[in-house]
């Protein structure tokens, strides 16, 4: 690597391609590191590398809704009959549909007009049973097969990589070490 100088500023940035929610509670990730070394605001060297995050901590809540979030595009872009002849709001307003499906990873192609996502989950049928329910890839954009809800697919998208770039920098689930009670009580404020 070239000599950087003292006053060059180093920027990184991680591009999301792959996220996907682990058995253990986290979230393994595959991305792109970008470093890029400024000089007086212009690039002076760049440097780039594919890489991945297993998921050893428990994801925040807020990953974990940010994940909850996709579920209405995967009911539409799966052409399930619950999601049948319905907008994106009645179908994401409706708890006894929405609740029926789990998205567990989303996986980032494409570029530039080409850009879109594959999503892959779950949905609740009958006798408790779950099928698994891999979407096609979806552009956010395409003017020959236009999904019609590619703008909010692609914001959400948005949304959850941004969750899941502060998961990668440590935004983690909180500990659950002050909700138990090490005095023998089970909770109750009155033992008796």
């Amino acid at each position: 690597m070239p000599e950087v100088l003292e006053n060059t500023r180093k920027e990184v940035t991680r591009l999301i391609s792959k996220a996907k929610l682990a058995k253990n509670g986290g979230i393994y990730v595959e991305f792109t590191l970008i470093e890029k070394y400024l000089e007086n605001g212009e690039v002076v060297l760049e440097t780039s590398g594919n890489s991945t995050y297993e998921g050893e901590k428990l994801a925040h809540p807020d990953a974990l809704h940010a994940f909850d979030m996709l579920r209405v595009h995967l009911a539409i872009i799966c052409d399930q009959r619950e999601a049948f002849e319905k907008t994106l709001v009645e179908v994401d307003g409706d708890p006894e549909i929405i609740n029926k499906f789990k998205v567990l990873s989303y996986s980032i192609g494409g570029s530039g007009d080409s850009e879109g996502v594959s999503l892959f989950g779950s949905k609740k049928i009958s006798r408790n049973r779950t099928m698994n329910l891999p979407a096609p890839f979806t552009k956010f954009m395409d003017e020959n097969d236009p999904y019609e809800y590619g703008d909010e697919l692609m914001a959400t998208i948005a949304h959850v990589s941004d969750e899941v770039n502060k998961y990668l920098d440590g935004k983690i689930a909180p500990s659950a070490q002050g909700e138990f009670d090490f005095e023998g009580n089970d909770g109750d404020e009155n033992p008796e």
